[in-house]
């Protein structure tokens, strides 16, 4: 929910893929149990993701107490393998929402809530984008477009500010002076 990444891409994450200093985290490839390793669905799916500080901090404390060296996967069983994501979620996610109180959810409901979070900021669609991994910003448009404010509330209002503004009416005009010299003044 703090990354926009697809869950297949977060249990393909080695440490390796971490920049704690900058506080990205690099998608390089996926992981499924029935595909093993692979590479993103799209050129954009390679891409490096901004994480919260908190997203940083938590990351950080999970390396130390698991000792992750580059190479290492992030997130394992407790045999060391990669985790299935599907036990994940039958086994860990869905109690844990039914103990909270929570509907079931999806973990791709996750990825939809942080578009959801991210628009809801203000964030730039270009940064959104870049940020779930989608090959264009059409297919962002189409998925969250509906959840951006009115476009065109107070849009009347805004266009009036501009073009009737003092500054804006008060434009330079061009005069000639007594030696036939072209001059801008202020009237």
């Amino acid at each position: 929910m703090l990354t926009g990444a697809r869950q297949g891409e977060l249990l393909a994450l080695r440490w390796g893929d971490l920049d704690l200093e900058r506080r990205v985290l690099f998608i390089r490839r996926t992981y499924s149990p029935q595909h093993g390793f692979n590479e993103p669905k799209s050129e954009r799916g390679r891409r490096a993701v901004k994480v919260t500080p908190v997203l940083a901090e938590m990351l950080r404390e999970h390396k130390e107490k698991t000792g992750g060296k580059a190479g290492d996967l992030m997130f394992t069983n407790r045999a060391g393998n990669p985790i299935d994501g599907t036990n994940l979620l039958a086994q860990k996610f869905q109690p844990t929402l039914e103990r909270a109180g929570l509907r079931r959810v999806r973990s791709h409901d996750l990825r939809h809530t942080y578009a959801a979070l991210q628009i809801a900021l203000d964030e730039n669609f270009k940064f959104i984008q870049q940020q779930m991994g989608h090959a264009s910003i059409t297919t962002t448009m189409d998925l969250y477009g509906h959840l951006m404010p009115e476009a065109s509330e107070g849009a009347g209002q805004r266009l009036d500010e501009l073009v009737f503004s003092k500054n804006v009416l008060d434009f330079p005009t061009r005069t000639t002076t007594e030696t036939g010299e072209e001059a801008l003044s202020q009237d």
